[in-house]
């Protein structure tokens, strides 16, 4: 069996082991077009199969097309990590001083550096899986809560450490709400106009910054949309605003939620750290072009990979990017992204001068896992065939 045969035989098998909807895989290897591979349906209902087109919300691996952003800033001279976010708000204090109105709000955010901000090492509570998010968001799922409200409802909790603090380090999507704020200080344009740019700039195609409702998607997005599923197992699928939606049966029996429409407005919400939706390909084309073609000068993109213990053995967090030290496969960047309804993850491996992403359409007990074991086991496949840079030449 070919290589692509291998692929999509261990693609098949882990979304039936799963229960799961459908899953895609994208793949390049140096300056090669990408592969991409795609089964299961991207609407069970109407049986309609995913293909290499079709689109997820690809949730946390929207942060290092933020963080990205935010060293071209550095490169440019106007900030540097090492300030804290008084320095820059006194610098740029934003459109009607909204940036320096939010660090005299909370004094204490202004004492944290933008490397902690983006290292995850600020200290600051949870925003969009705290506990009074989710009971206003259940009060209301196709609302919109901007990067301030969310801001404003992690500071309704005490720090849970120093800025900085040896040893520590605290995943959490408001430091990424925090920097999108910093980026539409020091541009003078909005996160969704930065990014909007960004996109274009960097020549990448089939990607979409979401507005709430999804209402800048055109229909032939919303055509190619892999819906979004809840299993019994996950904890979204007994959220009181899905209560009333019926179910769904996959092909192998098991029942589902499909959330779509919430899903779509739910990347919206904090979109700063989670609310890009894009195919899989493109996804394989960006960490390409991030890795290897100076989208950040590489004078501060050796900064992006200054990382910090995560707590995790052999995992650092970089600058959006997790950094993995693996004894077989060597060094591993990338980014998994959790959404309702998705996951999804992109990684660079130099061994095998490669990078993937893979995608599934369904919320299960714990994403994170299954996200990371097709990661692994795409990447044993790949390994187990020798594609390594003398391979590929």
């Amino acid at each position: 069996m070919d290589l692509n045969g291998q692929l999509k035989a261990s693609l098949e098998a882990f979304i039936q082991e799963n229960h799961l909807a459908g899953a895609v895989l994208s793949y390049k290897l140096r300056s090669h077009d990408p592969a991409t591979l795609a089964v299961g349906y991207q609407d069970v209902e109407k049986k309609t199969p995913l293909s290499p087109d079709s689109y997820f919300a690809i949730g946390s691996a929207t942060k290092v097309f933020l963080s990205s952003q935010i060293m071209q800033q550095v490169a440019l001279g106007k900030i540097t990590v090492n300030e804290t976010l008084l320095q820059v708000a006194r610098k740029y204090p934003g459109k009607r001083h909204v940036l320096l109105e939010l660090v005299e709000q909370y004094p204490h955010l202004g004492i944290i550096t933008l490397r902690q901000y983006l290292t995850h090492t600020s200290g600051i509570g949870k925003s969009l899986n705290s506990e009074l998010f989710i009971k206003e968001y259940n009060k209301n799922p196709m609302g919109y809560w901007d990067s301030k409200q969310l801001i404003t409802i992690a500071m309704q909790r005490p720090p849970y450490f120093a800025p900085g603090t040896k040893g520590l380090y605290s995943y959490t999507n408001t430091d990424y709400e925090v920097m999108s704020m910093v980026l539409e200080a020091v541009t003078g344009k909005s996160l969704y106009e930065n990014m909007t740019r960004f996109f274009h700039e960097t020549g990448l195609e089939n990607i979409y910054y979401t507005l709430p409702r999804g209402e800048n998607l055109p229909p032939e997005v919303m055509r190619q949309m892999a819906h979004a599923y809840v299993l019994p197992e996950s904890v979204y699928f007994d959220l009181p605003m899905f209560e009333s939606l019926g179910t769904v049966t996959f092909p192998g029996g098991q029942i589902a939620k499909d959330i779509t429409p919430y899903s779509i407005n739910f990347a919206a919400i904090g979109a700063a750290s989670g609310g890009i939706i894009a195919q899989p390909k493109t996804l394989v084309n960006w960490y390409w072009k991030l890795f290897h073609s100076g989208v950040v000068p590489q004078k501060v993109f050796d900064q992006m990979l200054d990382a910090v213990p995560t707590g995790t053995p052999d995992k650092q967090s970089g600058f959006g990017i997790i950094i993995q030290t693996s004894k077989k496969y060597g060094t591993i960047y990338g980014h998994s992204g959790i959404s309702y309804g998705y996951a999804a993850n992109v990684v660079y491996v130099p061994k095998y001068n490669i990078v993937f992403s893979v995608a599934v359409n369904a919320s299960t007990k714990d994403p994170d896992k299954l996200i990371d074991t097709m990661v692994m086991n795409t990447l044993a496949i790949l390994a187990k065939k020798n594609l390594g840079a003398a391979s590929l030449k």
